[in-house]
């Protein structure tokens, strides 16, 4: 037979000591051996089997169960661990939010509870073309805090294809007079996409650095500043 010691929960010294009396049949309590057992606690090993989270371009897109799982050393038979995460390094294209109705609430925390209730997304701004970022978490469970951090990766779902590699700008310069302006129109920026296919539609543009004497806007239902790329 095996004796299984179970730790609550509750943080517990270094080094404990249990008290058990050792008998055998037919021996009177009174001839028992009084043994003491040293223990030593050991925190358990928190990790992270989750790799990479699939989120949409400009969109809230709710995080599934399945998008992060997480184990202990200690406990491989509970199906889902309760864990806390927190967020150590922040992505670039967006951020993670909590549903407290009516709106989505930034947070640098979550658990694995409200992720099972729908309540984490993660909100893409919509300002970038890149299909790849990361958030980088650490892990708590019960009274056990890691201090080791997981670099998740995020799959940015495009509604285009990026063709960066096989863009160019046939003209790269726009005339203006100081203190004046100049509307953008086709001929202003034309690009060309290799290789030439009739499947080509339309370009998006994406700003990767504002000018700096100056300022670019746009005319949708009033003129407005452009604030990043998009």
């Amino acid at each position: 037979d095996r004796v299984l010691f179970v730790q609550h929960g509750q943080t517990p010294p270094l080094m404990f000591a249990i008290n058990i009396t050792v008998s055998n049949p037919g021996v009177s309590a009174g001839d028992a051996v009084p043994v003491q057992i040293k223990v030593e606690a050991t925190a358990p090993v928190l990790s992270l089997k989750s790799k990479s989270i699939d989120v949409n371009f400009n969109e809230t897109t709710i995080l599934r169960p399945s998008d992060l799982v997480a184990s202990t050393s200690f406990d491989h038979q509970r199906p889902r661990l309760k864990v806390r995460y927190f967020i150590a390094k922040l992505p670039s294209t967006g951020h993670f939010a909590i549903n407290t109705p009516p709106a989505w609430i930034s947070t640098l925390n979550f658990s694995t509870a409200t992720i099972d209730h729908g309540r984490i997304a993660f909100i893409h701004h919509g300002q970038s073309a890149q299909s790849r970022d990361s958030v980088v978490l650490r892990l708590a469970s019960g009274t056990y805090e890691s201090e080791m951090q997981h670099t998740v990766l995020l799959n940015i779902q495009l509604p285009f294809e990026t063709v960066s590699t096989t863009l160019s700008t046939k003209k790269n310069s726009l005339d203006v007079n100081e203190g004046g302006n100049v509307h953008l129109k086709k001929d202003s920026m034309v690009v060309q996409i290799l290789p030439s296919s009739p499947e080509n539609g339309d370009v998006a543009y994406f700003i990767e650095e504002l000018p700096h004497h100056g300022k670019l806007l746009i005319n949708s239902s009033g003129v407005r500043p452009v604030q990043g790329s998009g």
